[in-house]
């Protein structure tokens, strides 16, 4: 045996293949197997093929573990065995786990005909199967289940079966037996885990049982088989071939080691075949490795320790070194000397991060001779990124192949097969309906379900006794609905009537298969979805969309393989419904679709694992944040890592443990990838914000500062480290080498008249660009086509707005924030169809009515209070009396005052109603304290203006005069003055950057409204009294939060008040009237642009808007985005200087 180590994957791979090529060269008959990681198969196929001119795989094979199993069985027998699929897999526990929840009640008193069907019988009927020859047998398929502890509670929970499948392919791996479970549970430290692994112990072994009794093969349990073989090689003639065969092991030994299994197959092939040749990643072996060995070839003794990083290979370097003993020969590779350039990007958004990723491709394609496939793209976040980087590179005439696995549970096919199901369950009301109308394919036109869906809901048709009772027939003739309305009923339930009859035919077999063979026959028949499914297979084919179409493809030959399985093991199965739906559901959660590598000349896009041991001479590593790269901690899954710490203590087998290996191979990849391209790293940031950048990223530039300070070269190895910040709107950058794109920025840059740059600094671009969108594309003409400058004529909106003779402050803010959403919410009237559910909006209100009640009681006490001392006696006396069954009265007090009876139904009343009181008895309480601290005493609540027959203030604009109106929820006097609280639920602050902005004047114009009408009144403060209580959230840790209550007060009001003087409270109050007249006047413009204001990160309008689907605006810029790298403090101190000088300006006038 031969041990190659190296701290450079490409050298290992070069090393490994260039020696296949020669042995196989040498004599072309002799056989030989490079075995690797499966995800690695493919691509060294097509190296090994093009690096050394081969025509094909004959006698030299790539092969993963699994894939040597499945050659060695070709060879010697062991392929006729039938096995069982992921989805079968987890069909299989589903079974059991069902199976074992139901074992006291095993009776089944029924009657099976000859077809499944199930009806009721006496409890002394004397023969329960009308056809002795269906008869299931008792226990038929499966031995004795004995109860679980824990796994019956989440029996219905989806993926639940999938996850177990999961730890038990662990237990496959690394040879844990059930009685290791067993043992293992027996002295558990605590009940959990005790009760975890004596659960696993049983389902391991009824698993194991399961398998047998069904004929089925666990392909976990293939290298189990493949050892049983090897160690029957010396017997076996048709293995006599071994011995004349070499292996060479690569890529394993980078995240982890070797598995239990791997490490035995590895030990026989060792004993049986002409050579055997592994490689790990390994800077160089431990000291350990000296005393255990003596060889001329290893390199002396390192007077450090291995660099944690490479733990893993230090691992499998030791198991080889084990099974191998003194016939080992170790040697060590020395790496590629390489200089890299690094490159790092900030963007504004994720859509300019990819476009400028795709223009500079096509640069570094054009001007360095370089071909697709020596490029990679690495996506930190591969959920959000892998789609927007197909249509980009699409754009941009990019050939690009993502690696990638996805789940089919969202494929169109399986979306509606679990919708079936559902609507199978039971007679179905108005939710499962649309579920299953809406459920992915076209089976009525969109219309028809909207109208339908419109139609329900006004009727109040809700559950499935509201459908059963309807009766259109008499509904049209006592002309409660119309001719159309009846209609549009009777084309749904045609469609819906056979599936109807599906149901309740489905429901009436009792034989899991007798179920499953109704619903194969349905989906296949001229009802179902097959027909639908081939055309929209072949439509996306047509459309150059593949990728697509072998998803669905994938999904109904996964059904197909299910169907076929699930013949074998609900064969003889009694099932309820629920539990047919159940099996089924927990089947669908283990289908996945792999992408499969091509061998054609195409941009490699994988996730950061994947591309940290892809060779390439370019890597972009695109959408690193700071939560994200290095990459975030996965899952612990079903089995804890305390868990399988102390089974692995228990038993002394190596079995996987997330905690201890994640951090070590984290570091692994994230050095690989650092050090993979032979040329050039680009990191890239969809965020101009550098503190939401990777911590990578700042380390590689903090670096690069470090070293230009002390005036010394970088890190060896690494080139300077340049960093560009696309920050400026339609400036020309890498992200033009694109027609689509070109045209589109030329457009926006040439007509914006905010833009002014020189075209002479960035000639060379300009000239790229203008020549790939083509003058006579009407470059820089197009204003009209952008939604960021909508007008409608000032005429039509002075029709709609100058009969209106009151406005609330909160219809300025919104046109201030877009005025668009203006347009659409306030001139328009569009908003969602009205549904009842338990609003944050009535939530809100009812908190409201509850503070209105209790502090019009202490308002009324403290009218009989000549002095401030006597207020603050009253106002203690009031705090004490806030007890639990005061504030109950409340809360029913207030849901009469509103009208929400509902939240005092059994439904709302656990849910909501301890909610609301629980935050009502604290921010009572708050109040309190800050009375009494603040000697400002409640005068007024709900306050509202107008005030009739009073001189009321009004904005005016041109001949547009209104009266603002709105509501104070809290008025405080003191002997100094005046403040005007607002009760908000959410958080809220006083930003004097948003009154400059005009995106929230309301407490300010309230000001200005209550000095208009009590001029002699000095203001004292305004602010936000958040219903906030930070006991609640437990986010952060796994002990209760604790606070006093001088903490929450500070939390929910005095960290959102303003307590500036009171000439400088005047000068807001005034700004924000004089922001308010301005924004009239836009309005009179017309001006309904959707052009969102936004002033800090992730704060865009867009992100809640719920017209953001038909304003048009698509975010093509970075408008949307923070265009200032000023810190909140500073932004705040430059908005209030904005406010004094206007103020300033005005008195000097």
């Amino acid at each position: 045996m031969r041990l190659f180590y190296s701290t450079d994957p490409k050298v290992l791979t070069d090393f490994c293949l260039g020696e296949l090529n020669s042995y196989t060269k040498e004599d072309q008959m002799r056989r030989a197997f490079l075995i690797v990681p499966e995800r690695m198969k493919a691509d060294l196929e097509r190296r090994y093929l093009e690096k050394h001119d081969h025509a094909g795989l004959m006698m030299a094979e790539v092969l993963s573990f699994s894939r040597l199993a499945h050659r060695l069985f070709s060879e010697a027998g062991g392929l006729a065995a039938r096995r069982i699929s992921q989805a079968g897999k987890a069909l299989l526990i589903q079974e059991i786990l069902q199976s074992g929840s139901k074992q006291a009640n095993t009776d089944v008193n029924a009657v099976i005909d000859y077809e499944g069907a199930y009806t009721q019988v006496s409890a002394n009927m004397s023969k329960a199967h009308s056809d002795e020859a269906d008869k299931p047998e008792a226990g038929a398929g499966k031995t004795d289940l004995a109860t679980f502890k824990r796994f019956s509670r989440f029996i219905g929970r989806p993926g639940f079966a999938v996850q177990l499948a999961t730890v038990m392919g662990d237990f496959s791996r690394y040879g844990i037996s059930a009685s290791d479970l067993r043992a293992a549970s027996d002295t558990a430290p605590t009940a959990i885990t005790k009760d975890k692994l004596y659960d696993f112990s049983l389902l391991w072994d009824q698993y194991q049982k399961s398998l047998t009794a069904h004929k089925l093969i666990d392909p976990d349990h293939d290298l189990d088989r493949l050892i049983a073989l090897l160690a029957k090689t010396p017997t076996e003639p048709r293995l006599s071939f071994l011995k004349d065969t070499a292996v060479w092991v690569l890529g394993f030994g980078e995240t982890r080691a070797f598995t239990t299994q791997e490490l035995s197959v590895l030990k026989l092939l060792n004993q049986h075949c002409d050579s055997l040749t592994v490689t790990c990643s390994l800077d160089y072996p431990g000291l350990d490795t000296y005393e255990q060995i003596e060889n001329t070839d290893l390199p002396p003794a390192p007077p450090l320790s291995s660099d944690p990083i490479y733990s893993h290979g230090l691992d499998t370097f030791s198991q080889i070194v084990k099974i191998a003993g003194n016939k080992l020969t170790i040697q060590q590779l020395a790496a590629e000397e390489k200089r890299i350039a690094i490159t790092t990007v900030y963007a504004a958004n994720p859509r300019e991060e990819l476009r400028f990723v795709c223009g500079r491709i096509r640069e570094i394609l054009s001007e360095q001779g370089l071909q697709r496939r020596d490029i990679g793209i690495a996506l930190a976040d591969p959920d959000a990124y892998s789609d927007l980087l197909t249509a980009t590179a699409q754009n941009y005439d990019l050939p690009v192949f993502i690696d990638r696995r996805t789940p089919l549970t969202q494929s169109s096919f399986l979306r509606h097969i679990d919708a079936l199901l559902e609507y199978l369950l039971e007679k179905p009301g108005f939710n499962t309906i649309m579920l299953y109308l809406r459920s992915g394919f076209d089976l009525l036109p969109r219309r028809v379900i909207d109208d339908f869906e419109n139609f329900c809901l006004a009727k109040g048709l809700i559950s499935s006794h509201d459908f059963s009772r309807f009766n259109p027939k008499q509904q049209i003739i006592d002309g409660k609905i119309s001719s159309k309305e009846y209609s549009l009923w009777q084309q749904v339930q045609e469609m819906l009537a056979p599936l109807d009859n599906l149901g309740r035919d489905i429901r009436q077999k009792r034989l899991g298969t007798k179920k499953l063979d109704l619903l194969s026959r349905w989906i296949q028949s001229e009802y179902g979805p097959f027909s639908a499914l081939t055309e929209r297979i072949s439509f996306l084919r047509e459309n150059q969309e593949m990728e697509a179409a072998l998803i669905l493809a994938n999904s109904w030959n996964h059904w197909l393989r299910l169907w076929d399985e699930a013949q074998i093991i609900l064969e003889s199965l009694l099932l309820s419904q629920a539990d047919f739906t159940r099996l089924l559901r927990a089947s669908l959660s283990g289908f996945s679709h792999s992408s499969i590598p091509v061998g054609i000349d195409s941009i490699r896009v994988g996730d950061l694992s994947q591309m940290a041991v892809y060779p390439v001479k370019v890597l972009f590593i695109v959408g690193t944040k700071l939560d994200n790269f290095p990459p975030r901690s996965s899952e612990e899954g079903y089995l804890r890592d305390s868990e399988r710490s102390w089974l692995e203590e228990h038993s002394q087998k190596k079995f996987p443990n997330r905690k201890h290996d994640l951090p070590l191979a984290r570091e692994w990849q994230i050095q690989k990838l650092l050090e993979s391209p032979r040329l050039h790293l680009y990191i890239s940031a969809p965020s101009l914000n550098k503190d939401e950048a990777s911590l990578v990223q700042k380390q590689l530039e903090d670096a690069q500062a470090k070293a230009d300070e002390e005036m010394r070269e970088p890190q060896e190895g690494r080139g300077r480290i340049e960093t560009i910040v696309l920050s400026t709107p339609f400036a020309p950058s890498a992200a033009w080498y694109g027609k689509k794109t070109a045209q589109m920025q030329l457009n926006l840059a040439l007509s914006d008249p905010v833009a002014r740059y020189n075209i002479d600094a960035s000639w060379l671009i300009w000239l790229e660009a203008l020549l790939l969108s083509d003058r006579t594309a009407e470059v820089g003409l197009r204003p009209d086509d952008q939604p960021e400058r909508l007008v409608v004529p000032a005429n039509q909106v002075r029709k709609l707005v100058l009969p209106r003779n009151y406005m609330s402050v909160s219809q300025l803010q919104k046109y201030n924030n877009c005025p668009y959403s203006y347009y659409a919410s306030y001139l328009l009237r569009l908003h969602e169809r009205d549904t009842w559910e338990p609003s944050a909006r009535e939530q809100g209100s009812l908190l409201h009515a509850i503070m209105e009640l209790s502090l019009s009681e202490l308002i009324t006490q403290l009218q009989t209070a000549a002095s401030s001392e006597q207020k603050t006696v009253i106002t203690a006396g009031w705090l004490k009396s806030l007890n639990e069954e005061k504030i109950e009265g409340l809360f029913n007090d207030a849901v009469a005052k509103e009208g929400f009876h509902h939240f005092d139904s059994p439904e709302a009343r656990g849910q909501m109603k301890q909610r609301i009181v629980r935050y009502a008895g604290t921010s009572l309480r708050l109040t309190g304290e800050q009375v009494i601290q603040d000697k400002l005493y409640p005068s007024e609540v709900e306050w509202r203006f107008p005030l009739p027959d009073q001189d009321n203030y009004a904005l005016q604009a041109d001949d547009w005069r209104v009266t603002l109106r709105g509501i104070i929820d809290r008025v405080d006097v003191g002997d100094d003055g005046f403040a005007l609280i607002d009760y908000k639920r959410g958080s809220k602050k006083i930003s004097y950057t948003d009154i400059v902005y005009g995106t929230n004047l309301q407490l300010p114009l309230y000001l200005k409204i209550y000095r208009h009408l009590y001029p002699q009144a000095t203001p004292q403060g305004f602010g936000y009294f958040t219903f906030k209580d930070c006991r609640s959230d437990n986010r952060q840790g796994i002990s209760p939060v604790k606070a006093d209550f001088t903490d929450l007060l500070k939390d929910a009001f005095y960290k959102q008040k303003s307590e500036e003087s009171p000439d400088t409270l005047s000068a807001i109050a005034d700004y924000s009237a004089a922001r308010a007249n301005k924004t009239m006047h836009y309005i009179l413009s017309g001006d309904i642009s959707a052009r969102p204001t936004v002033i800090r990160a992730q704060q865009s309008p867009c992100s809640y808007c719920l017209l953001k689907t038909h304003c048009l605006y698509d975010g093509r810029t970075d408008r949307d985005n923070v265009q200032t790298n000023q810190k909140e403090k500073d932004l705040e101190q430059s908005a209030l200087d904005t406010i004094m000088k206007w103020q300033s300006d005005r008195e000097d006038q």
